[in-house]
């Protein structure tokens, strides 16, 4: 008795081995990291391509949120409340979309001071 338990055990984990693979993040997620990856280095503009790269496949609020932050930083106002616009249509109730609105709606020398941080990323 038990060397069949030991037996099944053994298989057992023999065939968890040969389940499917962990499945790669979506390629507008990937994207949005990379673009992240990108703003590390310095490199706006290639975040900002990236970023638009991940909304053309799927425009996400986190994806929207993304590049409408840099947008803001950049500075293009417009297109950063256009992003939100956008965003929010998809999720009204998105917290980061609508404190990046709040911080847009700010004057320019009040927007994006130290510490100001959307709801996801405060601790």
């Amino acid at each position: 008795m038990l060397q069949r338990l030991l037996a099944v055990s053994m298989l057992g984990l023999a065939l968890l081995g040969c389940g499917e693979k962990e499945k790669a993040a979506p390629p507008d997620d990937a994207l949005v990291f990379q673009a992240r990856d990108a703003l590390a280095a310095g490199d706006k503009p290639k975040a900002l391509d990236l970023y638009t790269q991940a909304i053309e496949i799927r425009g996400t609020p986190w994806a929207y949120f993304e590049r409408g932050r840099l947008k803001g930083e950049m500075p293009d106002p417009k297109g950063a409340m256009e992003d939100c616009v956008k965003g929010l249509e998809i999720d009204p109730e998105n917290r980061d979309l609508i404190w990046l609105r709040d911080e847009l709606k700010k004057p320019k020398a009040s927007q994006f001071q130290p510490g100001a941080l959307p709801p996801s990323r405060k601790k």
